[in-house]
């Protein structure tokens, strides 16, 4: 038998075939087993035909923080997924296929790959029809690694429990029967203590965990078009709208979302939208109307292939500037971009708070690895975390400032009151003596709206004021690992996880290792320019990793330090083929 600590498992095949259905099952009843999981789709935009795939990597013994393109078991139910994949099998792997439906006799198989021809249509008509087949796959699978049926049969009953006992027997027959055919274990996992934990463990996505920290923030209102691969936010926030009493609206397009989450903001729910880039190019005349009214609201947008309808199911990081630079001009807004499921509860949590402390609109920058691939993380720690509703004022406080304004004011309340810090009192819709117009007109303290040159300038400064509040609020960035490193790898958002594994990899290579540090931006607008800097000046070699063609963080890092990689001697490491880069791809590079 192999010996192995991680396996990576590929299912392929086309479109309407339940490809992630079989991952999904797969994953879930590995990490409820205590191994630590990692699963990601490719999928094509296509509801049916076309090549998609499901990676699944596990390990007993050690953390899996992101994919590989390289698999220990390639499953393929066509001849492409053969033909795509057949390459990326490591030595010692296993092809598994159906010889009565795909022909290899012309492919040349990798020496040191075994093949195993399992007939799934015939497996799963004698357990009831060919619906089974991907549950006789997963048995396979489990057989081929040796792996207990106990998770995922109990995951098979509370999946299909409801459509009846026949439907359980048959999947669970199934599962058994993929065992049997897979010809016994291949692989000997190496087994660890990470069983211990795993009920302390969660399986979900980015945007589920981002959701999970909206509704711990109070989100109230959601209000979404339905665009890939943002689409996941509205149809969990549907789901909790119920039990947690939120009003979730589909909206008929991407300008009604936007303008409805600026009303609901204005009325004092916290409010947010999700889309991707297309869609929010629609949004930014609203996204401006929030930065000008001074309203609270919040919007994601989970990045795919541009431009245009681009990739639709492929991943990238192309937006940063599309967003850092929403609608027309200037206006106050925090532009930031989690890394791994900890950091979207978390941001999605302080979003909310950000947009209502400090009155603007907060973008949160996703992209669809991140927002769809599957991880096992631990249970989201609490602690520390308070609701900050920010000026709203009741009757006595807008009392209060409607006075300040003295005879001059008329006896009307003062919502965009000059202050120190560039945050005006506000007031709900209801409350005695708040009453106000929320104008995307440039308005005087009153709401009145003027073009008066000398009110311009001081409201104009009055909102810019809150970046300074906001940046000495942020938290600055800091080197992941250890100071005196040889490379200082940058970047943002979905490659944090992946270059935690690219630092941990360097260290342990044949000859003494690399050391090698991270430098993660988590938020861009503001931007902490002085401490980036001083960082990077200080590195070695410092190297830029981006899911985009023109390294846009680089040069969002150069307009604000003037630092540029290549003149410092660094480097840049870029992909834009809507694949995002495995672990060993950016090694390959580093050392080439």
């Amino acid at each position: 038998m192999t010996q192995k600590s991680t396996i990576n498992i590929l299912i392929g095949g086309p479109a309407g075939s339940g490809i992630e259905s079989a991952g999904m099952l797969l994953g879930k009843s590995l990490m409820r087993g205590g191994a630590s999981v990692f699963a990601c789709n490719e999928i094509m935009s296509l509801i049916r035909g076309g090549h998609n795939y499901n990676r699944v990597r596990f390990s007993y013994t050690e953390k899996v923080l992101c994919h590989d393109d390289r698999a220990d078991v390639v499953v393929a139910l066509d001849r492409e997924s053969v033909e795509e994949h057949l390459d990326e099998i490591r030595d010692g792997g296993v092809l598994v296929y159906d010889q009565d439906h795909v022909d290899i006799s012309k492919l040349k198989v990798p020496d040191g790959v075994r093949v195993l021809h399992v007939d799934l249509d015939e497996a799963a008509a004698g357990v009831g029809g060919a619906i089974y087949k991907n549950t006789v796959a997963i048995g396979v699978i489990l057989g081929l690694c040796g792996l207990d049926l106990g998770n995922m049969e109990k995951i098979l009953r509370d999946t299909f429990g409801e459509k009846g006992a026949e439907i359980v027997a048959n999947n669970v027959n199934a599962l058994k029967k993929g065992v049997e055919v897979s010809g016994g274990q291949h692989f000997e996992i190496a087994a660890g203590e990470a069983a211990a934990g795993a009920a302390e463990e969660m399986y979900l996505n980015g945007h589920d965990a981002f959701c999970l920290g909206a509704v711990k923030a109070g989100c109230r209102f959601v209000g979404e078009y339905p665009m890939t691969p943002s689409s996941s936010i509205l149809h969990t926030m549907a789901k909790w709208a119920e039990k947690m009493g939120i009003v979730v609206k589909h909206a008929e397009d991407e300008i009604a979302a936007m303008n409805m989450i600026v009303g609901a903001g204005f009325a004092g729910a916290r409010s947010l939208t999700g889309t991707s880039g297309g869609g929010f190019a629609l949004m930014t005349e609203a996204v401006g109307m929030a930065g000008m009214s001074e309203t609270p609201c919040v919007i994601v947008n989970a990045q795919r292939v541009g431009p245009s309808t681009g990739l639709p199911t492929k991943t990238e990081q192309g937006d940063l500037r599309q967003v850092m630079h929403a609608s027309q001009g200037d206006y106050p807004r925090v532009v930031m971009a989690p890394g791994d499921p900890e950091e979207c509860f978390e941001m999605g949590f302080e979003a909310f708070n950000y947009a209502d402390r400090y009155q603007l609109p907060v973008l949160v920058l996703t992209d669809k690895y991140l927002a769809e691939s599957m991880y096992s993380v631990p249970v989201f720690n609490e602690e520390g975390m308070k609701i900050d509703r920010g000026k709203i004022l009741d009757e006595k406080g807008a009392a209060a400032v409607t006075a300040e304004g003295g005879e001059a004011g008329g006896g009307f309340f003062r919502r965009y009151a000059l202050s120190e810090d560039g945050v005006s009192g506000r007031t709900l819709p209801g409350t005695p003596g708040g009453e106000h117009v929320a104008t995307s007109y440039e308005h005087d303290e009153f709401s009145d709206l003027l073009e008066d040159a000398d009110i311009r300038v001081a409201q104009m400064d009055k909102r810019m004021k809150k970046m300074t509040g906001l940046l000495s609020e942020l938290p600055a960035p800091e080197l992941i690992g250890e100071a005196d490193a040889d490379i200082t790898l940058v970047s943002w958002g979905s490659y944090k996880p992946i270059l935690e594994d690219v630092v941990a990899r360097l260290a342990a290579r044949e000859g003494g290792g690399v050391k090698a540090n991270i430098l993660m931006i988590k938020y861009m607008v503001p931007f902490h320019a002085d401490v980036v800097g001083k960082i990077l000046r200080a590195a070695k070699k410092p190297v830029l990793v981006e899911q985009n063609f023109s390294g846009q963080l680089g040069g969002l890092i150069k307009e604000k330090t003037g630092f540029d990689f290549e003149e410092a001697g660094g480097a840049k490491i870029l992909k834009y083929d809507g694949r995002q880069m495995d672990c060993e791809y950016i090694i390959t590079k580093l050392v080439s």
